[in-house]
């Protein structure tokens, strides 16, 4: 195999990074050359000298060439017998490169030198034995190769053309693919084992206008330090700007803008098809304007439709607008399949949906039968109609979602839901912070501890104290409802509270007697014993 060393420098300061790939004594090195924030372009002498110290010390290599850089300053070159020449394996060793009479100083250690490796099998006795941490990951480079991608100057001018070329990627020979700032009109289908590596979030950006812009392999596909632009205009058919269904797949430190004006289709910056992903430190920005569709759609800014193993949403942002008429806004919804293992923690979720009769939701969980866990997030989610917090649906019941130090403001005109527990399902809510003026819904297992709730509780039903047997009955709230409690009924509703034999008598409205909404609107007393319906005749 051939090693690579990546050298990054400027004119003060050499930062060296390094990434090897066996040899037969042939040592590939490259990098680039700036100073500040400029790229230096032309020709110039570079001295590649390794010393046995940082300072000082005996000189084993060295070689002087010329080296013309591109655009941005890259450079790359062969040199030959380094290995031979420094192979002492009680000695460090230490690469200084100068240019046009310049050292580039400090020197930097070469962490990794795999000719001084014996090859022969050796066998060890008694203990080993460390007094300090062993750090193996610093020696463990990720990747074999690296192709580079720049608009000029660099081994290919697109993203996709780099992809093409890697034949050979594999567990053991992981490329990565470096891109060079600029925006990349294209659509991307990645290969296994081949990771693309941008240069910032806003400097190196996919940029699309329709369909989909990114595509993941089937296995071990990681993009980073990248931006994901697309604006859709005029949509015309349902999209995703990026899809993954491999295993093991993940996005670090990325940004994705996903944009429509007109179109009644539906819309995701990101779908999930299945396998296990993991998005970390990135942002969405997702926005619908001037659209008033007549039909209802689900826009997500994360949709899920497949089964999952693993999910991780971590350390990110997703902020959703929309203007259009009727719309439901979704940060991140499943909606099919099982899943080993959900984790949403420390994000910020804000979504605002301002059409007449949009709603939102900030986790839509559907079909999340293995469970879920929701952690430190804020979730501040407006629906001009109607907005919840969590949707928890399972198709069969069962689903558990545990909800763990979150903050929860939910604004609606209509229902205004922290969270929905379906048939079956259990959402345990501790120590989270509630603002929510309808409280939740749905008749699954809802558990709140020393989770407050700031807001309104509204009955629509009959409300029962106590149940029916013997002995003093009471309802409370905690110190952590904040709110006011109010009954807004549709219809004739009952507040019964039973006596002490757990029976109503014939009275008078005194006490222990059932106060009930004559009217929608006019208070009320139970005249009989309260029925086997919980219900009276209201006087």
């Amino acid at each position: 195999m051939n090693k690579i060393f990546l050298v990054l420098f400027s004119v003060f300061i050499l930062i060296l990074t390094i990434n090897i790939v066996s040899a037969s004594d042939v040592l590939v090195w490259q990098g680039q050359y700036y100073t500040g924030t400029t790229f230096n372009t032309g020709t110039y002498e570079f001295n590649f000298t390794v010393y046995d110290a940082l300072t000082g010390g005996n000189i084993c290599y060295s070689n002087t060439t010329s080296l013309t850089t591109g655009n941005w300053g890259e450079w790359k070159t062969e040199q030959s017998g380094v290995n031979s020449a420094c192979n002492n394996v009680s000695k460090d060793y230490f690469l200084n490169i100068n240019i046009g009479g310049a050292d580039q100083t400090p020197r930097r250690r070469l962490v990794v030198w795999n000719s001084l490796r014996k090859d022969v099998d050796e066998t060890t006795t008694g203990n080993l034995t460390t007094t300090g941490i062993l750090d193996a990951g610093r020696f463990i480079t990720p990747y074999h190769q690296i192709v580079t991608v720049a608009k000029s100057g660099a081994d290919f001018t697109t993203i996709q053309g780099a992809i093409d070329s890697i034949t050979d990627a594999n567990a053991t020979n992981r490329y990565a693919i470096n891109v060079m700032p600029g925006d990349y009109v294209e659509a991307i289908t990645m290969k296994d084992y081949a990771d693309i590596v941008g240069s910032g979030r806003t400097n190196s950006r996919i940029v699309g206008t329709s369909g989909t812009v990114l595509t993941y392999p089937a296995t071990k596909g990681t993009v980073s330090d990248m931006g994901i632009y697309v604006d859709y205009g005029t949509i015309g058919a349902e999209s995703s700007a990026v899809v993954s269904g491999g295993d093991d797949s993940q996005m670090i430190r990325c940004d994705i803008t996903v944009t429509k004006s007109a179109g009644d289709y539906q819309m995701h910056s990101f779908s999930i098809t299945g396998g296990a992903y993991r998005m970390l430190d990135s942002y969405h920005y997702y926005s619908i304007t001037g659209a008033t569709t007549g039909t209802q759609l689900t826009q997500s800014a994360i949709e899920q439709s497949g089964a999952l193993t693993k999910f991780l949403l971590y350390n990110s942002e997703i902020t959703m607008t929309s203007d259009d008429t009727n719309d439901d806004l979704v940060g991140f919804e499943t909606t099919t399949g099982g899943v080993g293992s959900y984790l949403v923690a420390n994000n910020i979720i804000t979504l605002n949906a301002s059409g007449s009769s949009a709603t939102a939701t900030g986790l839509w969980l559907y079909g999340s039968a293995s469970g879920a866990t929701v952690a430190q997030n804020r979730f501040t989610v407006h629906g001009k109609s109607s907005a919840y917090g969590l949707w928890i649906e399972s198709a069969g019941g069962g689903a558990i979602v545990n909800s763990r130090h979150n903050e929860i403001i939910i604004t609606g005109t209509a229902a205004a839901e922290s969270g929905h527990a379906g048939a079956g399902d259990t959402w345990n809510s501790a120590f989270d912070k509630i603002t929510a003026k309808s409280g939740s819904s749905g008749t699954g297992i809802k558990t709140l501890v020393s989770s407050s709730q700031d807001g309104y509780f509204e009955v629509s039903k009959s409300l029962i104290l106590g149940n029916g047997t013997t002995g003093a009955k009471t309802m409370s709230f905690n110190n952590g409802f904040l709110g006011n409690l109010s009954w807004n009924p549709t219809a004739a509703r009952e507040i019964i509270i039973p006596d002490a034999s757990g029976t109503m008598g014939v009275g008078t409205g005194s006490a222990n007697q059932a106060v009930c909404w004559k009217t929608a609107t006019t208070l009320g007393y139970c005249s009989d014993v309260v029925n086997s319906t919980g219900g009276c005749t209201c006087n």
